[in-house]
C-alpha cells in the first residue's frame, strides 16, 4: 500500500520533532549534593486564532482562470500502475462567491463542492497569525471515505510576492479498496482572467515565473524551477525557456538541462498562448498552454506535460506541472 504526500510529510515532522526531544533542553545535571533545582513549568501555548478570511484569491464573482495537471496511481499486491498525466485548462475549476464567500472546486473523478477549511499552516503567537503559509481544505459533497481523504490546499496570498493576481493549489485523494490503493494527485494554478481588450498590441515584454509539478512513476517526486517567457505583443510571437530539477523527501534530485521553447503559437490580442519544449536526449512530447491574468496581462499561468530524461541514465519518466510568471 502506497501512502499518501501528506503522510510523509508528518513522518518527516514527527522524526524531527524526535530528534528535537532528544537533544533539547532540560539544564544540566550535577553529580554532589546539590540540591535538584524545582523545575519551572512550560508556558502552555496560545491556542492558534481563526484563520482570516477569504482563504485564497478573489474575484467579485464567477470561475478563475486555470491550468492543471493531475496523476493517478494504483497499488495492488500485482504491482503499480502509473496513469498518463492530463493537464491543461480544463483539468479542474475553482470559483469564488463574493456573496457567499466560499471557494467551489471540481476536480477529476469527484464531486464538485465548496470547500471547508481543515487546517492552516503557519506560526502564530499571544497576538495572532505571524505568518500563513497555506490553508487546507476538504471538499463539500463527497461522502463516505472519500469526504476524509480528498485535501485541496491554497498558498496563502499574502505568502505568493510578487505575484497578485495568480496563485499556486494542491489537491490530493486516495481511496482504499479490498485489494488496492487509488492515489490522485494534482497541483494547479489559478488567476484572474485578463479580458479580452486589455492585452497589450504594442511593445515587448518579458515574465519570469516559478514551477511546481509532479514526476507521474514516482508520486513523492516533485518538479520545481523556474521559467522565461519573451512576447512581442505586435508580433504576435513568444519565445522562452524552463529550467527544471526533481527533489523528493529523502532530498535525492537531479537537474534537468535548459528546455526551450519551439512551436509556440501567439496571435496579436489573443488571451491564450501554448508550445512545445522537446529536446533530443532530454525531453519529449512535451507541450504548453497558458493564458494572461491581471490587468494588462501583468501576470499569467500555463500547464505542460510530457517525459524527461533522467541525467546519466536511459530512463524516460513521464511528468507534469504548472507555472505562473509575472511582467519584468
Amino acid at each position: 500500500m502506497i501512502e499518501s504526500p501528506v503522510t510523509f510529510r508528518w513522518a518527516l515532522l514527527a522524526s524531527a520533532a524526535a530528534i528535537l526531544t532528544a537533544c533539547g533542553g532540560g539544564g544540566s545535571t550535577f553529580v554532589g549534593n546539590t540540591p535538584t533545582p524545582t523545575p519551572t513549568p512550560t508556558p502552555t501555548p496560545p491556542a492558534a486564532p481563526p484563520t482570516p478570511t477569504p482563504y485564497g484569491l478573489t474575484i467579485p464573482s464567477g470561475e478563475f482562470a486555470t491550468a492543471g495537471v493531475a496523476f493517478k496511481t494504483v497499488a495492488s499486491p500485482s504491482g503499480t500502475t502509473y496513469s498518463a498525466p492530463i493537464a491543461g485548462p480544463d483539468v479542474m475549476d475553482i470559483s469564488y462567491s463574493a456573496a457567499t464567500g466560499h471557494y467551489t472546486v471540481s476536480l477529476p473523478e469527484y464531486v464538485t463542492g465548496d470547500l471547508e477549511r481543515t487546517e492552516t499552516f503557519g506560526n502564530w503567537d499571544a497576538n495572532g497569525w505571524t505568518h500563513i503559509s497555506e490553508t487546507q481544505h476538504k471538499v463539500l459533497g463527497n461522502t463516505g471515505i472519500n469526504d476524509e481523504r480528498i485535501r485541496v490546499n491554497l498558498r496563502w496570498p499574502d505568502s505568493s510576492a510578487p505575484y497578485e493576481y495568480t496563485n499556486f493549489g494542491s489537491w490530493f485523494g486516495y481511496v482504499l479498496g479490498d485489494d488496492s490503493t487509488t492515489l490522485r494527485i494534482g497541483t494547479f494554478a489559478y488567476g484572474i482572467p485578463t479580458a479580452a481588450g486589455d492585452i497589450p498590441l504594442v511593445g515587448t515584454a518579458s515574465y519570469q515565473g516559478e514551477v511546481s509539478g509532479h514526476l507521474a512513476d514516482a508520486y513523492n517526486t516533485f518538479l520545481g524551477g523556474s521559467v522565461n517567457l519573451n512576447f512581442d505583443f505586435a508580433a504576435g510571437t513568444l519565445g522562452g525557456d524552463i529550467d527544471l530539477y526533481t527533489y523528493d523527501f529523502y532530498y535525492d534530485s537531479f537537474d534537468i538541462p535548459r528546455l526551450t521553447f519551439s512551436e509556440t503559437l501567439f496571435a496579436a490580442g489573443s488571451q491564450t498562448f501554448s508550445g512545445k519544449f522537446d529536446q533530443a536526449g532530454v525531453s519529449r512530447g512535451t507541450s504548453f498552454q497558458g493564458q494572461f491574468t491581471g490587468p494588462g496581462a501583468v501576470e499569467l499561468l500555463s500547464s505542460f506535460k510530457g517525459e524527461v530524461m533522467e541525467p546519466g541514465t536511459d530512463t524516460w519518466h513521464p511528468m507534469g506541472g504548472v507555472w505562473i510568471a509575472r511582467k519584468q
